[in-house]
């Protein structure tokens, strides 16, 4: 029997600066860790966090610090739940993705700066590790969309049939990695082509990818390593495990958990 498990999102921000947001101007900026974490994320359920951006302190035995105001709505003004979640420390931006939109919000102002709604849906997107193009999956449809962070354009498609669903970006750049719920295949994505996406998806190059597997079922890549590649959960029956790494102190500092509910 296949136990449900329902998804909330979480973006661990570990050993990043990006706490001079929450020390008095007065001070010396000193580094401090918090953990990010997007709600609804067990379906739309509000009873599991509410709605918002909640941040708990991780050096206070995550203590609950605030709750940052989201978008992320229907037409009637309820939260749609969350489907992914990313940051850059750099940019000190954040993006929620939900069914339906992507939105970007600025930590330090906790201003919403932009929120797009794209043919398709969302899913599990990914941000590169310079914060400047983000890998956003239709709902486990037909397609990725490779979007401009700063604004929310789509710049190109990547198109591999295969019930888009969960993203990772290699650590040094280097690829990015698309699977879907229907397809035992892995598509590793090129990403050194994203130098060369100006303006529309319609006047961009295609991206270079090339196709791993098959696996004993559709996978769920988890995490990236620091030297490239993706451990991944190799079928959606282990659905939430977690693949060993040589050196998890080098693990992506951005990754979505498993979980049943959400404290607070």
């Amino acid at each position: 029997m296949t136990t449900r498990r329902t998804f909330v999102a979480f973006a661990w921000l570990a050993a990043l600066a990006l706490a001079a947001g929450f020390t008095a101007a007065a001070e010396p900026a000193a580094e401090r860790h918090f953990l990010y974490v997007a709600t609804p994320g067990v379906r739309n359920y509000l009873e599991y966090g509410g709605h918002g951006l909640l941040v708990f302190d991780r050096d206070d035995g995550h203590r609950f610090v605030k709750r940052i105001a989201t978008a992320g709505l229907d037409e009637q003004g309820a939260p749609l739940n969350v489907k992914g979640i990313c940051a850059n420390a750099a940019t000190g931006r954040v993006y929620i993705s939900t069914l339906r939109q992507l939105q970007c919000l600025d930590l330090m102002s906790e201003e919403l700066l932009w929120q797009r709604e794209y043919d398709g849906g969302c899913d599990r997107m990914a941000l590169t590790p310079d914060g400047r193009h983000i890998f956003l999956p239709s709902l486990e449809g037909p397609r990725w969309n490779v979007v401009d962070a700063a604004t929310g354009d789509v710049l190109t498609t990547i198109s591999p049939d295969s019930g888009a669903h969960n993203t990772i970006c290699a650590l040094d750049g280097r690829e990015a990695y698309l699977a879907g719920l229907k397809s035992p295949m892995l598509t590793v994505v090129d990403a050194g082509g994203l130098s060369l996406l100006r303006g529309t998806a319609e006047s961009s190059p295609v991206l270079s990818t090339r196709l791993v597997g098959p696996f004993s079922a559709s996978i769920r890549p988890s995490r990236s390593m620091a030297g490239g590649g993706a451990a991944t959960s190799a079928s959606t029956n282990c659905w939430g495990s977690r693949s060993a790494i040589s050196r998890p102190e080098k693990c992506c500092t951005a990754w979505r958990w498993w979980a049943s509910s959400v404290v607070r």
